[in-house]
């Protein structure tokens, strides 16, 4: 499963991010939150709106994971993107989330 999240890290266009988009659709698995690791550290502008929109998924190792790469990324454009995810219901997805604007 890590293999497959690694890989995506070597796509530099457009493929690694419809990798996981289709990833993060159909499957709440690790395989979705070891990709949104992944993306923590791709440059590109689509990869950090993946993150923002995994975020949101019903998978709350997604959402963590997702907040968390975002939280990496250190690009404070995205907290208003990401403010839905302090009123999470879940812990750890709120904590994560306020680590966001701490960078």
């Amino acid at each position: 499963m890590l293999a497959a999240a690694n890989s995506l890290l070597l796509l530099h266009d457009d493929v690694g991010y419809e990798i996981f988009k289709t990833v993060t659709k159909n499957d709440s698995s690790p395989v979705g939150t070891a990709a949104a690791k992944k993306l923590a550290h791709d440059p590109e502008p689509d990869a950090a709106e993946a993150l923002v929109k995994a975020a949101g998924d019903k998978n709350l190792q997604v959402r963590a994971a997702a907040l968390e790469a975002i939280a990496l990324r250190e690009d404070r454009s995205l907290i208003p993107k990401i403010s839905a995810a302090l009123d999470d219901e879940k812990d750890v997805v709120r904590f994560t989330a306020a680590a966001c604007g701490r960078t």
